[in-house]
């Protein structure tokens, strides 16, 4: 037992305290063993913290999440397991039709590109005097210089470098259809088919001082454009159209 007044540790006989003179009261002593005999130690606050709820709820308390689920019949369990599998089904069929939507734009694009770049082989300018034919050529023979123009001038022909960009962006932008990916997939085939259509403009606007022309009126000079400028200048046209509106389509 221990002193009341100074805490040493007397024995439980005596009825003053050795140490400090103190009286001892027997029955405050007995009481403090009872009341250390009924304590229960506290609970430190961390480890009460950590406990998962589920694992501190008192005896014959179930969660509630428990309580739901067991009180479901099993018909409700089964419409419940069906509407979510209904749910799955039908995103996996929207997002198949998205991509096979998306698939049919990028073969029509593909296929107008195409036809942009084969109608450079098709005859693109004819240049002719009195009805005879002068200079006649293909869009790639303007492109790379390769056309016979020595009846007309001694002037070598220098490459047409509008027709180079533009043959250059349609084979970057068919490119583009196969690799670029994401939502953004149809902006970079859109500018690059821009850019192969701004080039045959220019080709076509600028060929009278490009090929030194500028008194073709006076000698009785004619320049035509013929089809394959025209369909190539179309079929980038459409790409651009495709392009842009699909994008549309994808950001909204």
């Amino acid at each position: 037992m221990y002193c009341a007044n100074c805490g040493k540790e007397i024995d439980e006989t005596l009825n003053f305290c050795m140490y400090c003179g103190k009286p001892i009261r027997h029955d405050e002593t007995e009481e403090s063993k009872e009341s250390e005999k009924t304590s229960e130690p506290m609970i430190p606050a961390e480890d009460f913290a950590l406990e998962e709820p589920t694992k501190i709820l008192r005896p014959g308390m179930r969660a509630i999440s428990e309580i739901q689920t067991e009180s479901m019949k099993p018909e409700e369990k089964m419409v419940n397991q069906a509407e979510l599998q209904k749910t799955a089904e039908t995103a996996v069929e929207a997002n198949a039709a998205s991509n096979s939507e998306r698939s049919v734009w990028h073969i029509g694009l593909r296929i107008a590109i195409l036809i942009g770049l084969l109608c450079f082989f098709c005859p693109f300018a004819l240049v002719s005097c009195s009805n005879t034919t002068v200079i006649e050529g293909t869009g790639m023979e303007y492109m790379l210089a390769i056309i016979d123009v020595e009846e007309f001038s001694s002037d070598a022909v220098p490459l047409n470098g509008y027709l180079l960009v533009a043959f250059a962006a349609g084979i970057i932008g068919l490119l583009c259809t196969f690799i670029s990916d994401g939502k953004n997939r149809f902006i970079i085939p859109g500018i690059l088919t821009v850019v192969a259509m701004i080039g045959l403009i220019l080709f076509r606007t600028t060929f009278v001082g490009f090929y030194g022309l500028e008194d073709h009126d006076k000698y009785g000079i004619t320049v035509s454009f013929l089809w394959g400028w025209t369909c190539s200048t179309v079929a980038f046209g459409i790409s651009v159209v495709c392009c842009v509106v699909r994008q549309m389509i994808e950001d909204g």
